[in-house]
């Protein structure tokens, strides 16, 4: 599968935080933000940001991971604000719920991964595609790896057939990637072991020998890294797809179709803020700091992510291919149809 090694150049962008609360003019918060036609949350169809000069209310759902601090920056420099939009974090669904909170109307935004987008589209659920977010890096070291303990025997993926491999989540991200990259390398990817542990307890049962290899996205692959007795093996994605996209802005069509204008404000504002914090990089390590409790030394060492807006096509459809392949999904969906198209 030739089209796999894509050698597309990735738009560098730097990760941001996102822990401060009663900064600036939105919240972070581990619960949904308040549900009112008023304010422009659950339940609203106005389509208009803000009127008379008063912002609308949207909240945002995301895991409590590194990339997803990008959203405090906007929030505490007043990007969002600027485009009309009060944004409440919700870092209190896990990744499984994130887009059921579209359908109901708990978030407005998910950050999303793209393989739970294709999914939810295969089953029937009408979820957009609303724009780009962060994306593996086109370059080695990329931000997520393997890591397995340095007397393993481990060496390549084509090595992990037989063996026991932890992700954070099953039939998602991770595990697509591995298995493409084990059968790269002409390993048997249904051979693999595959089992999950939340990401902040992976390297306590590697240790321990629970598990013999695990994914880690940054900050914990840093930790790893700093570990004598682990070694990161591998990047599946740099070995697949380089510069694939790994999380992505989603929400429900009916909130797109009834709030166009919000929702090209929240992709405005979201390109803004990508081109601020590509600029400086220093306030996104000051602020992982703050937001996962990372040492400053370690948030200074992070390898960090490609932050963009853009929709990848090309890399979209080769996760598309992919998962048709591994059998997550029935068939390829249609990247277009799900896509929201940009406005002028």
């Amino acid at each position: 599968m030739n089209h796999r090694h894509l050698t597309l150049a990735a738009a560098v962008l730097a990760s941001a935080a996102l822990v401060l609360t009663g900064c600036g003019t939105g919240s972070t918060t581990g619960a949904s933000a308040p549900a009112s036609p008023e304010s422009g949350a659950a339940g609203a169809s106005s389509s208009s940001p803000a009127t008379a000069g008063e912002e609308q209310a949207v909240a945002i759902g995301g895991l409590l991971v590194g990339p997803n601090a990008a959203i405090n920056v906007g929030i505490e420099d007043g990007t969002f604000a600027e485009h009309g939009l009060d944004v409440t974090f919700n870092s209190g669904l896990d990744g499984p719920a994130q887009l059921p909170a579209l359908t109901t109307g708990a978030t407005q935004f998910s950050i999303c991964n793209p393989t739970s987008l294709l999914i939810a589209n295969d089953k029937g659920l009408d979820i957009r595609l609303v724009s780009g977010f962060n994306y593996a890096q086109a370059r080695e070291p990329d931000f997520n790896g393997v890591v397995v303990k340095k007397d393993s025997g481990i060496e390549s993926f084509a090595d992990l057939p037989g063996r026991t491999v932890s992700v954070n989540a099953l039939q998602t991200h991770g595990d697509l990637m591995i298995k493409a990259a084990t059968e790269q390398e002409g390993g048997d990817p249904a051979a693999i072991k595959f089992n999950e542990i939340d990401f902040p307890d992976m390297l306590a049962q590697l240790e321990v020998g629970n598990t013999e290899a695990v994914w880690l996205p940054e900050p914990f692959l840093g930790m790893a890294a700093q570990n004598p007795e682990f070694e990161v093996m591998g990047h599946p994605f740099y070995e697949v797809a380089p510069g694939s996209p790994v999380q992505m802005i989603c929400a429900a069509g009916d909130y797109v179709e009834e709030n166009p204008e919000t929702v090209a404000a929240m992709r405005d504002a979201l390109t803004d803020l990508s081109a601020t914090v590509t600029a400086d990089d220093s306030a996104v390590r000051a602020e992982l700091v703050d937001f996962l409790g990372m040492p400053e030394p370690a948030a200074q060492a992070m390898s960090i992510e490609d932050f963009n807006t853009e929709i990848r096509e090309e890399q979209l459809s080769v996760l598309n291919d992919l998962m048709v392949e591994y059998g997550m999904i029935s068939a390829p969906v249609d990247l277009e149809a799900v896509t929201v198209p940009e406005t002028d």
